[in-house]
């Protein structure tokens, strides 16, 4: 696991250092096992085109800055090759000052407990045992819509809270109470306002402002919610994942965060929500209860629909959004099918797409 840190100078320091480049590692706990991951971070060795006994190889020296996942701690080495064969690799140790290494404990330990935080919030939504036990799923927009043919399709699902402006609005304000609240109960350093923006950590400490960015195989903990309900039953459940924020604080001390949702590992009416958003192309939905969810918000005027119809079963002109709020179906098309590509807008941005056919 990695974490790449760039910490930015004060005024005064920018014209004498550049940016640093840090990682988390998870096996640096001493000098030496530091040192051994630095040496794996260096520039590759270049050598002359001269295969003899004149061939001249080097490498630029790389500044690697090291925080241990476990302790917190802090290391900085000058990573090079040396200049004569067998141009063997060195890491030699840097200094590193007081408040950079407290900058980095601070801000990993901010990291831990946000994870945590949102680890916890998570489960102890799952605690509860459904959605239908939570005031934020309340609404009755699809109780009084969705059963237009049976009756028996789900109304407490992954999909009727998405298409919900009201079930995703309180959804976020819970989620985001929780994991405050659970950061508030595990980080003492909370006054400096360390905050997260994506990928990106940053501190101000003592008039100089640090930031940390995580890649590679480092991820931040996502708020997941499990349904135990779903229009297209699979043997995955559905689930909506959002990617958690802290970009500021409330007058209050209250960590003032953001959701956003992540689509590659949400799941929505038995498909990826980046599925069912047409990453892979259009699906071909045959399911009568998520038709009718779609039907529902297009009714309510959440989204807007266009409808056209492909594989030769028409005209191909489409249905300007707005003017369709059914699924309707064409006689004729290949081989005696009709099929028609429904896209679904909101605020005229492409949400949802996907075929349906005779």
């Amino acid at each position: 696991m990695k974490i790449k840190v760039s910490v930015f100078l004060s005024l005064l320091l920018i014209t004498t250092a550049s940016a640093q480049t840090a990682q988390m590692c998870t096996t640096c706990s001493t000098e030496s096992s530091a040192r051994s991951f630095a040496k794996t971070q260096a520039n590759p060795l270049e050598c002359s085109p001269t295969f003899d006994m004149n061939v001249q190889c080097s490498s630029r020296s790389k500044e690697v800055l090291l925080v241990d996942e476990a302790t917190g701690n802090s290391y900085r080495f000058n990573v090079f090759h040396e200049q004569q064969a067998p141009w063997n690799l060195r890491a030699e140790r840097l200094d590193l000052s007081a408040n950079a290494r407290e900058a980095y404990r601070i801000l990993m330990q901010f990291h831990k407990d946000l994870n945590a935080s949102i680890i916890e919030a998570s489960g102890a939504y799952q605690a509860v045992g459904s959605l239908s036990d939570n005031s934020f799923i309340k609404s009755d927009l699809y109780n009084k819509t969705s059963s237009a043919s049976s009756g028996n399709c789900p109304t407490n699902t992954a999909l009727s809270t998405l298409l919900d402006p009201n079930k995703l609005s309180d959804l976020r304000a819970v989620a985001l109470t929780k994991i405050g609240t659970g950061l508030l109960s595990k980080n003492n350093d909370l006054n400096l306002k360390p905050t997260k923006t994506n990928r990106s950590y940053g501190l101000g400490l003592r008039g100089v402002q640090y930031s940390m960015t995580s890649e590679g195989a480092t991820r931040a903990s996502s708020y997941a919610v499990t349904f135990s309900q779903s229009e297209r039953t699979t043997s995955l459940s559905d689930v909506l994942v959002f990617d958690t924020n802290i970009p500021a604080y409330k007058s209050d001390g209250m960590p003032a965060g953001s959701l956003t949702i992540n689509e590659g590992a949400s799941r929505v009416a038995g498909f990826s929500l980046a599925e069912l958003r047409g990453a892979n192309g259009p699906l071909l939905i045959e399911n009568e209860c998520l038709e009718e969810r779609f039907e529902a918000a297009a009714a309510m005027g959440i989204i807007s629909m266009n409808t056209t119809d492909i594989g030769g079963g028409g005209t191909g002109t489409g249905t300007p959004p707005g003017d369709d709020n059914g699924l309707p179906s064409h006689p004729g098309g290949i081989a005696g099918f009709s099929c028609q590509l429904i896209e679904f807008f909101q605020n005229g941005r492409l949400m949802y797409t996907f075929r349906v056919c005779d």
